[in-house]
């Protein structure tokens, strides 16, 4: 806690401590109290967790993102940029109510099928029926067991931003009665930032079973493969996340940033296309040069806007790495063209 010096009297300290209280000396030395600051109620409160690597902390979408979720911590290998956490608590609530109302449902209409074809032997046989079902179902164990199933199905969720797109995992995981026999494998899919073409938020709004109201927002990632008009199908559902719109941001942010590196990349071409010319050109005439240094003015410009952008922070590696390669690429095409000129 944070303590400020309170100037209160001896018989504030009398009161909190009688038995200090007894010479001049140690009244002078215990004449302020401390006490906790209360909390500024306009301030938000402190978060602690994992934050982005260094390299990535210059993107306004990544400078504030915090974590706990330790699942991708000894990942060492795809280059985590943040890993969003799941609400867990809401999803297991949701889930768990939706599930009792299916399962509901379900023994609900085979209690009354079976009532309905023992009818004719009386009302008897239809109470057997229905209890014969409600039997098999609670020896099933499933009213035990729903909870522990939508938990260990909900909590093997993670989901991470990469260096190279978008990576889902759901860890291995029990399922049915708990048995190790029964486990699901640990899946993972990842979508790269190069192949999406949407991704978006839908809002909760309804009700699910009639009753439930649904409360969990979900990511949409599209790409060019997931198909268009009524029968168009996300390549990737994320659903439940705490922070949705940041993680909505940030996956555009990094698409965005790949992009120009990409591009950027590209800036090694202008010295090939130099050379292409000059040896397509038999004769090397005063206009034909003058319209090749125009040519690669404008590609230069182009990669030093790009370049301005990128490079906001002296931390950005690609960045560097971009503009080093530019200006190789520049002083390069820059000797090809006064060599073009020098010759006769």
């Amino acid at each position: 806690n944070t303590f400020i010096l309170n100037d209160k009297t001896d018989e504030t300290i009398s009161a909190a401590h009688p038995s200090i209280m007894e010479t001049e000396d140690q009244k002078t030395q215990l004449t302020a109290v401390a006490t906790p600051v209360p909390p500024n109620k306009d301030e938000a409160p402190l978060q602690y967790g994992k934050v982005v690597p260094v390299e990535y902390q210059h993107m306004p979408e990544a400078v504030k993102l915090v974590w706990n979720d330790a699942f991708f911590d000894k990942d060492e290998t795809s280059g985590i940029v943040a890993v969003f956490d799941f609400d867990y608590v809401q999803m297991e609530q949701f889930r768990t109510s939706v599930a009792v109302a299916h399962q509901a449902g379900i023994v609900g209409g085979a209690m009354l099928y079976s009532s309905i074809l023992l009818l004719p032997t009386g009302w008897i046989g239809c109470a057997s029926g229905a209890l014969g079902v409600a039997a098999l179902y609670g020896l099933s164990l499933q009213p035990c067991l729903l909870t522990n199933q939508v938990r260990w199905k909900v909590r093997a969720n993670h989901v991470a931003v990469t260096r190279d797109g978008i990576r889902f995992v759901q860890d291995q995981r029990k399922t049915c009665w708990g048995w190790s026999m029964c486990d699901k494998g640990k899946s993972s899919k990842t979508v790269p930032f190069d192949k999406i073409t949407d991704c978006d938020i839908e809002e909760p709004a309804g009700n699910e079973c009639l009753c439930i109201p649904r409360v969990l927002m979900q990511v949409n990632v599209d790409t060019a493969s997931s198909g268009g008009g009524s029968s168009k199908r996300h390549e990737l559902t994320i659903s439940g996340l705490k922070e949705p719109h940041k993680f909505k941001a940030l996956v555009w942010a990094m698409k965005r940033a790949n992009e120009g590196v990409n591009r950027g990349y590209n800036a090694p071409q202008v010295v090939e296309m130099t050379e292409r010319k000059l040896e397509s050109q038999g004769g090397n005439t005063g206009s034909d040069v003058a319209g090749l240094l125009t040519d690669i003015r404008d590609e230069l410009r182009r990669n030093n806007a790009l370049l301005q952008k990128m490079q906001n922070s002296s931390d950005n590696v690609e960045a560097n790495k971009v503009a080093q390669q530019t200006s190789e690429a520049s002083v390069a095409a820059a000797n090809a063209a006064f060599k073009a000129v020098e010759e006769p």
